[in-house]
């Protein structure tokens, strides 16, 4: 409960109430908050946590010029009042400015320094002060009693124009004081809770005969319409208590007082209640000005009721202390009446929007027949916001018969002929109608028939949305014509008609709806037509089926003119209904009425494989049927069918239910065309995939590269059941030694461009080895695969290396990534470069597969009798690796492999001439020294550098050619050169 009492009064000082907080139970404060607003309570901690977090995460707004705030002690006394401020003034300038201090400058300023020094006022109401920054400000100004004041007297004392004060009111303890605003704060002392701009109150001797006094006010102000000017009437209604001679009335923002009283130069009113039997204030009222009582100074109680009259429908949120009253004024019943306790609180009407305006939707029956126009309109009116007024628009000839709002019926003006212009019409709600209630009005037209009947829709004011929707019926024997829709109307679906009457159209309007024409005269024979065209395309043409449904009223009917597309063979031919069509005509044995249903069909040619749906055209006596078509595309016969649809897609569910689609077919899409287009659809043949002959599974390649050349076997697992011959494109420098099948070797057909082709035994599945030669040099070797056009699903490479060389694997687009299953030749300090020696593998001839003796082998084709080799061949393609491997795998074929290759016998070589060089600049350097050109720590440091080199390219294990044989040179002989230098100077040293 304590934390409902503390945002009660959170929300009371932050609104600027001008009331004393009151403390209620949670119960209590609940019932009293406004229902439409979402209210959540918490602990104020977590309360000043959100807030402290809402203040840190938005931008700071920047200082601004002006008064930050500061606190005010006033002290008033029999002979005047004294108010002492110190306030913080703020500059957001880069040179001096003025800030305004008072709106009206007090009757006299005693005092004024800004940050210790004398301020200088500038334009008689601001304070000069001398660049950006805060600067604190002091000042002091009083107000001397009148003379002959020892009954008491009233004073109205100017207050700073700052954002927040703190303001205490102090008076001697044998005098009241009373004034608007103030709330005692302890024994002859008050501070006042409103933000105003003056402080307004009143002084006299404790226990005096005179005794508070207090007024309730009456305000009636009338506007047009939400934000623009209007009057205002002010009177007393009832005064208590000791009323002085003379009232000082202020008026709100915006009102400007033009009789009553004695008007002051500031637009506030003198008024002797005493001399007039009657106290009365007119006036104008500002446009955009907020409703508020006025204030009179040294009242105790200035509450009233504020009447507000506005022509045009408008949002009246009431602020806190105004209470809608609920009363009945026969002069002005569009007048909206509130309670409101004290001036401080201000309603600002405001005009209606798509958030708070009025919906109106509205259905109308109309009636033609018999001579006579017969029609009924119904408005549901729905507010977003309370609707206290009702003002409509009616249309001439229409009379109101009802209404009702929430339940309640409404009491009509009173009942005077048809009106044969528009009028107006105004109801007052006795209760306000709460938001999203039915307010509901029923109106009546009847009128004599007539060539041409108007129909004009009701509007009500304020109506931000509204929807129409009008049924216009007619008895057999009348045709009626509506002009096509337009503005904002539009045909809606199907109409139902009433007794004995058949529908004629249905409308639809979502804005205002303009008025609608409609055409009388006696009716022939009525027709009406439905279709439903259905398309099933072929590989040759489309075969199309029209189902139709003729409806005849007024009459009898024996032929109708229809018009179709020319359609292949004998065209279109009637299936049932028992019709003939002949030369665009369908006529039947005998006359009819009602309902007959048709079904044609035909054949229609494809033109670049597109048809066009067809629309049947009806003609009866010159003039066109209207007629509903929907399209049905069906799936084709062996090809493949695409919809193009036009107007509005339906589901399949939507199509008329007295029309089926062929036995065993499948609706693609369906629509209901609304313009000339009228879609169709398309017919292709099938696109097949074309698959790949088969595939090669668990590829594995070994390569052994040597000086004499290189070889390179591949086997894999071959699928592929209708292939007679493989096809394979060999690289440049590449050759096919030997190819085997199953383990046998296979016969090999060669073309003059190089490729060639393995013949294959017919098989599902075979065990496919091909035996290849290619080229092996040390440098960048780039071994490429044999080109076979089928998929690889998964390969590994396994390359041995000959010992007397190093390779290197390269990185290349789509090469097998490959490992060293071995570690790489290797050099030791003063050592050589020698071959890495490994076992040789055995000869492994590749997997020869056993194949059984037909018809129990299950790989066998369909209709191919192989009979297998009778043994294998002495040349079966074998290969054994010796030296250092390298493996990789991958999923697909590799592009093949990438590799440096260097010679050992080249590192060698290398490594021997780096020791000539080195042997020359140790030398060189030896002889340095025997010279004694160069010290004994320099030739440290060279042998150092020299170690530290030569551990370097160990550890790095690269062909560095000369450098490493060099360094090992230069490392000894510059530490000999230094231990000669050294022994040399340790000889002078002792002579």
């Amino acid at each position: 409960m304590r934390t409902a009492i503390i945002l009660a009064l959170a929300g009371v000082v932050a609104a600027g109430e001008p009331v004393q907080p009151v403390l209620l139970p949670q119960a209590d404060l609940v019932r009293r908050l406004d229902p439409s607003v979402e209210w959540l309570f918490l602990p104020v901690a977590e309360w000043r946590k959100l807030i402290t977090a809402a203040d840190r995460a938005m931008p700071k707004p920047r200082a601004g010029t002006g008064l930050a705030g500061g606190s005010i002690t006033i002290v008033c006394t029999p002979s005047g009042c004294t108010a002492s401020a110190d306030l913080v003034a703020t500059v957001d300038a880069g040179t001096a400015a003025s800030v305004a201090c008072f709106a009206d400058m007090p009757e006299r300023l005693d005092a004024l320094s800004v940050a210790g020094a004398p301020g200088l006022l500038v334009a008689g109401q601001s304070v000069l002060l001398p660049g950006a920054g805060r600067w604190p400000l002091a000042m002091r100004w009083s107000q001397a009693a009148p003379a002959q004041a020892d009954a008491g007297w009233s004073v109205s004392l100017p207050l700073p124009l700052a954002a927040a004060l703190d303001i205490t009111v102090t008076a001697p303890a044998d005098w009241e004081l009373s004034g608007s605003g103030l709330v005692a704060d302890g024994p002859g002392r008050w501070r006042l809770s409103n933000g105003a701009r003056r402080l307004e109150c009143e002084l006299r001797p404790a226990g005096s005969q005179v005794r508070a006094w207090g007024v309730n006010q009456g305000l009636r102000v009338e506007l047009p319409a939400a934000g623009a000017g209007g009057t205002f009437i002010w009177s007393l209604d009832a005064v208590g208590g000791s009323i002085p001679e003379s009232v000082h009335l202020r008026l709100p923002p915006g009102f400007v007082a033009t009789d009553g009283g004695d008007l002051q130069p500031d637009g506030s009113v003198i008024l002797h209640p005493i001399r007039q039997q009657s106290v009365v204030v007119t006036g104008i009222v500002a446009a955009g000005s907020a409703i508020d009582l006025p204030q009179l100074t040294g009242a105790r109680w200035q509450g009233g009721v504020v009447s507000l009259d506005v022509a045009a429908p408008v949002l009246l949120t009431p602020p806190a202390g105004w209470l809608p009253l609920s009363r009945s004024d026969l002069e002005h019943p569009g007048a909206r009446h509130f309670a409101v306790t004290a001036p401080g609180t201000a309603l600002a009407p405001a005009a209606l929007d798509g958030a708070t305006g009025i919906d109106v939707r509205s259905s109308a029956a109309v009636a033609v027949g018999g001579g006579s126009v017969r029609a009924t309109w119904a408005l549901e009116i729905r507010s977003a916001a309370p609707l206290h007024r009702i003002d409509a628009a009616i249309p001439a000839g229409w009379r109101v018969i009802a209404a009702e709002a929430g339940g309640l019926a409404l009491e009509l003006p009173p009942e005077d002929e048809v009106q044969a212009q528009p009028w107006p019409l105004a109801i007052a709600l006795p209760k306000a109608l709460a938001p999203g209630s039915v307010a509901t009005l029923l109106l009546t037209l009847e009128r004599s028939q007539a060539a041409a009947v108007p129909l004009a829709a009701p509007s009500v004011a304020g109506a931000v949305r509204s929807s129409t929707r009008l049924l216009i019926a007619a008895d057999p024997a009348t045709e009626v014509t509506v002009s096509p829709p337009t503005g904002s109307w539009r045909l809606g679906p199907a109409a139902a008609g009433g007794a004995g009457l058949e529908p004629v159209a249905e409308l639809l309007a979502t804005d205002d709806a303009p008025i609608l024409q409609l055409a009388v005269q006696p009716r022939p024979v009525r027709l009406e037509a439905e279709a439903v065209c259905w398309l099933l395309p072929r590989a040759e043409d489309c075969q199309v089926r029209l189902d139709l449904r003729l409806a005849a009223a007024g009459g009898a009917l024996d032929s109708v003119a229809l018009t179709l597309p020319v359609g292949l063979g004998e065209g279109w031919t009637v299936e049932s209904g028992g019709a003939v069509l002949r030369d665009g005509t369908l006529t039947w044995p005998a006359a009819w009425s009602g309902e007959r249903l048709l079904r044609l069909s035909a054949r229609l040619a494809l033109i670049e494989g597109r048809t066009a749906a067809v629309r049947p055209r009806l003609e009866r006596s010159g003039r066109v049927v209207p007629l509903r078509l929907s399209v049905a595309a069906l799936a084709g016969e062996r090809v493949d069918v695409t919809a193009a649809t036009s107007g509005r897609v339906l589901e399949p569910d939507e199509l008329p239910r007295w029309s089926a689609p062929p036995p065993g077919a499948r609706i693609l899409a369906a629509w209901r065309p609304a313009g000339d287009d009228v879609g169709g659809a398309t017919a292709r043949a099938p696109q097949l995939h074309n698959p790949p002959a088969g595939f090669l599974d668990r590829v594995e390649l070994r390569t052994q590269l040597a000086p004499g050349g290189g070889l390179t076997l591949l086997s894999a697992r071959l699928a592929a059941s209708g292939l007679p011959a493989l096809p394979i494109t060999l690289p440049e420098g590449m050759t096919l030694e030997a190819a085997l099948v199953d383990g046998e070797p296979a016969p090999v057909r060669r073309d003059t461009s190089g490729g060639c082709s393995v013949i294959l035994p017919g098989r599902t599945q075979v065990q496919l080895a091909l035996r290849l030669a290619h080229a092996a040099a040390p440098g960048d070797l780039s071994i490429p695969v044999p080109g076979i056009a089928l998929p690889w699903l998964a390969s590994s490479w396994t390359v041995a290396v000959a010992p007397a060389w190093r390779a290197e694997v390269r990185e290349g687009a789509g090469a097998m990534p490959l490992t060293s299953a071995n570690r790489p030749p290797r050099r030791r300090l003063f050592g050589s470069w020698c071959p890495v020696m490994h076992a040789v593998d055995a000869e492994i001839p590749p997997v020869r597969v056993q194949t059984p003796a037909p018809p129990a082998d299950p790989r066998l084709l369909a209709g191919a009798a192989v009979v297998p080799p009778s043994k294998a061949g002495s040349d079966a393609p074998v290969l054994a690796l010796h030296g250092p491997r390298l493996h990789g795998q991958r999923i697909g074929a590799p592009a093949g492999l990438s590799l440096r290759i260097t010679s050992l016998d080249g590192l060698q070589r290398a490594d021997q001439l780096g020791r000539v060089l080195g042997v020359i600049a140790g030398l060189g350097l030896l002889a340095l020294a025997m010279l004694r050109r160069i010290s004994g720590w320099r030739c440290l440091a060279v042998a150092a550098a020299a170690g530290s080199g030569a551990a370097g390219l160990l550890l790095a294990q690269v062909a560095v050619g000369p450098l490493l044989g060099a360094c090992e040179a230069v490392l000894v002989l510059s530490l000999l050169a230094a231990m000669l230098t050294l022994r040399f100077r340790r000889a002078e040293v002792q002579s």
